[in-house]
């Protein structure tokens, strides 16, 4: 439960009519890192694990240099971890490419307790 003076993120709407909003994702992606609000944020990307759109998106963030949004990257990471094994596999070249990032926090085989030896 959240804090008694906090309001909780609305987690419908954004991804009106099937089509991620990358926007409002990144600021979802922000919330992940307060406490207050990362159970519901888990909670909710954990439906869509094997949602390729979402997968791409994630990977763009994780990926791009010139955004300088640290917790939002940091989470992207964590999520790219938590993707199904299908969509890991495919996007094999894309993970490899994020795991040679300098912030351990923004490598997503990082955050994976299991061996990752099917990639």
């Amino acid at each position: 439960a959240p804090h008694p003076n906090t309001t909780a993120p609305r987690l419908t709407g954004w991804r009106p009519s099937g089509v991620w909003d990358k926007e409002n994702l990144i600021e979802y992606l922000i919330w992940k890192c307060d406490r207050r609000f990362s159970t519901w944020i888990d909670d909710y990307f954990s439906s869509y694990l094997n949602d390729w759109q979402l997968a791409e998106l994630l990977f763009d963030i994780v990926l791009d240099d010139d955004f300088d949004g640290f917790d939002a990257r940091m989470s992207a990471a964590y999520f790219i971890s938590q993707l199904s094994e299908d969509i890991l596999k495919e996007k094999k070249d894309l993970l490899i490419k994020a795991q040679e990032n300098e912030v351990e926090a923004c490598r997503p085989l990082s955050y994976i307790k299991k061996s990752y030896d099917w990639l």
